[in-house]
Parts: structure tokens; sequence; C-alpha cells
């Protein structure tokens, strides 16, 4: 079977509707080769310059159009003094195509979550040699370090928030620690009415097996992963960049464990969600 060949831009594909000329897109099928193909299947039994009128596809492209379309499997041919054209039934001709794309599919995850992993491993040596105190500046980059810090953690997550939360994008995160026996404790400074995101996203996360727990007031926002790293997310209006929030990542186990003294003194004050 022919592998597909890049897809041609939508721009040449006026007329077409848009879901068809969308899905054999994503099949791997040309500009030239959906519009060929559509001349064909209205017009069956065509011969080629019926089919450069009908596509408005240039005659000496029609040839090479055809022929890939024939190899292909979608199209067949009609010998005779003039050779005309036709399309093969759409749901049997497309059917190894579909299954290439869905493999295809396949690879490519492997290949992304082979990458994560090589990715991650690169940015736990990464951040072995930047040291023991690194800072992140605005809610994007201390988000990211955030999720990756979940990722990795090994036996626990404890992490004193307030509401609303700053990102909900981190519940995936969260739940495929979880699965994987990781304990997570949730303590939520609750200081008035809940907005809905926020009670979905807690919800969620219990329902998942998350601890949940809610207090009046917190002294700090704050992130304890393993014994190990202790995260200070802040908001600092003198900055000056970005959103004005801080985040400051700290390895070191003794104030890890520190922290973690202060941790069983709010959660033993807080209420269960």
């Amino acid at each position: 079977m022919t592998v597909p060949a890049t897809p041609g831009r939508r721009g040449n594909l006026d007329g077409i509707p848009e879901t068809i000329a969308e899905g054999l897109q994503h099949l791997g099928l040309t500009a030239y080769e959906i519009r060929v193909y559509q001349a064909i299947l209205k017009h069956p039994r065509s011969r080629v310059p019926e089919i450069a009128r009908f596509s408005k596809v240039p005659q000496p492209k029609v040839y090479s159009t055809i022929k890939r379309l024939i190899e292909r499997g979608l199209c067949e041919s009609h010998l005779g003094p003039i050779n005309q054209y036709s399309v093969l039934d759409p749901e049997d001709a497309f059917a190894p195509l579909l299954d290439f794309t869905a493999q295809r599919q396949s690879d490519a995850t492997m290949a992304i979550s082979a990458l994560q992993k090589l990715h991650n491993e690169s940015s736990q040596g990464l951040s072995r040699r930047e040291g023991r105190l690194k800072m992140f500046q605005g809610k994007p980059a201390a988000n990211r370090n955030f999720k990756f810090l979940v990722s990795t953690a090994e036996s626990y997550i404890d992490i004193v928030a307030r509401l609303p939360l700053v990102a909900q994008d981190d519940d995936d995160t969260i739940h495929e620690k979880l699965e994987q026996g990781i304990a997570v404790r949730m303590l939520c400074e609750l200081n008035g009415p809940m907005a809905d995101a926020d009670r979905e996203s807690l919800t969620k996360s219990k329902a998942n097996g998350a601890q949940i727990r809610t207090i009046d007031k917190v002294p700090m926002r704050l992130g304890i992963f393993d014994n190990k790293i202790t995260i200070l997310p802040m908001v600092d209006p003198a900055a000056g960049q970005g959103d004005g929030f801080v985040m400051l990542e700290i390895r070191n186990t003794g104030l890890s464990e520190s922290f973690r003294n202060v941790y069983e003194l709010l959660w033993a004050l807080g209420k269960d969600f």
C-alpha cells in the first residue's frame, strides 16, 4: 500500500464540502487527489479531459493523480480506445487507509510517551544541576513546574491552596498519580462562597481518592512533594513582571520536613470537604 502523502492546503478545496475535504486530508490525500476523486465520484466513467474540467485540475496533473488514486485502491480504470475511470466502493476502498491512519496514531502516541519520559528524566537531571532554589515568575511557568512536580512524585503530595484555584488543568495529572497509589491531600482556604468550577474540580479529585479539607484561613500557599521538594506560590505585585505571580521551589529535605509539620497542624484544623 502507498504511504499517504502530505495533505494539500484547504485553500485549494473551495467548493468541496468541508467535512469531506478535512476527512480525506486526515487520511493523507492531497488537494489534487481530493478534487480528482470527487470529480470521478460524481461523474463515473469519465475521461481525463472531462475529469480535468470537472475537478479544475490541470490536465497534465490529472494523469499522475489518477495513477496515485488507483495505486491507493480508491479508483479503477476501464480500458478502451479512451480510458475511463470510476471510484470503487468507498467503505471498502478506504478501509486500508483508515487502518493505516489508526496505526500511525498509535505509533505517534507511543512516541510522545517515550519523549515525555525522556523529558522528565532530563528535567530531573537539569534540576539537580541547577541547584536547590529556583524561582518561577508568572502563572504559566509556575503551573508548568507544578504539573512536572506532580508527575514525578513518588510517595505523597500535600497541597495548601487558596480558592479560586490557580488552574484546574492539573486535575488529570493528579488523578494519574492517585491511580498509581500516590497519596494526595489538599487543604483549601475557604473564606467565602466556593465557585462552581472549584467545587467541580475538588469533587472530582475526592472521587478519585484525594483527601480534601477546607479551612477558614491559611498563612500561605504551599506544596510538599515526597519530603524532598517544597514550593511556595505567592503573588508579588512588586515583581514588576507579567501577572505578579511567583513560585519558589526549594529542594531541601530538612525544610520540607519542617513545612510538613506545619501542614499537619493546619490539616488537623481543617474540615472534611
